[in-house]
């Protein structure tokens, strides 16, 4: 599938508009409306990311239109600090039990290989995000290295595999789980 760029533009800046009240709500999952994807702070950091390394392929209105939403988000990181750091352990040891839990009941997830990597990948953005803020703990480390040795045993290594254009934001030694794809014979 090819990268939306205009889409995921929209995708962000609504997901920034939608921090406050989200950031101080308990819900994990923030609601956006219709025909939009759910509101967490590790999709909202895959869209940055993403966005981001296509800078030199926007538009002028279009870089400025990210400048615009990373100066919000950024306002937004410093005003509400407390409650997105807590949102960040929240998403991430929820994330990771969850796709280890995923993991260990299906014995071939293959089938599910596109979701599963976008999840490890905002997996990944949340932990930076957390050792940024000195927040990652041991426990949700040890379960993302328990996740990647279930990830491994269905991986086969091959080309990118999300659209060419976002290879430049993706390198292969820290997101090893998208240069390649679900190993068939497994």
């Amino acid at each position: 599938m090819k990268y939306d760029i205009e889409k995921n533009l929209r995708i962000l800046s609504a997901m920034v508009e939608g921090l406050n009240p989200y950031l101080y709500e308990d819900e994990l999952f923030g609601h956006l409306g219709d025909n939009m994807p759910k509101l967490t702070i590790g999709g909202l950091l895959l869209r940055l990311h993403q966005i981001e390394g296509l800078l030199p392929a926007l538009s002028e209105k279009e870089r400025s239109q990210v400048a615009a939403v990373r100066e919000k988000f950024e306002t937004m990181q410093y005003e509400w600090r407390t409650h997105y750091e807590k949102k960040i352990q929240q998403e991430l040891k929820s994330r990771s039990e969850t796709m280890l839990r995923y993991l260990q009941a299906d014995a071939n997830p293959t089938g599910d290989w596109g979701n599963q990597i976008e999840k490890r990948t905002m997996i990944a953005h949340l932990i930076q995000e957390a050792r940024n803020s000195n927040l990652l703990s041991n426990e949700v480390t040890h379960t993302v290295s328990e996740v990647d040795a279930k990830l491994r045993r269905h991986f086969k290594a091959g080309d990118f595999y999300w659209d060419e254009p976002l290879i430049g934001a993706y390198p292969k030694a820290d997101f090893w789980w998208l240069y390649g794809g679900p190993d068939q014979r497994n």
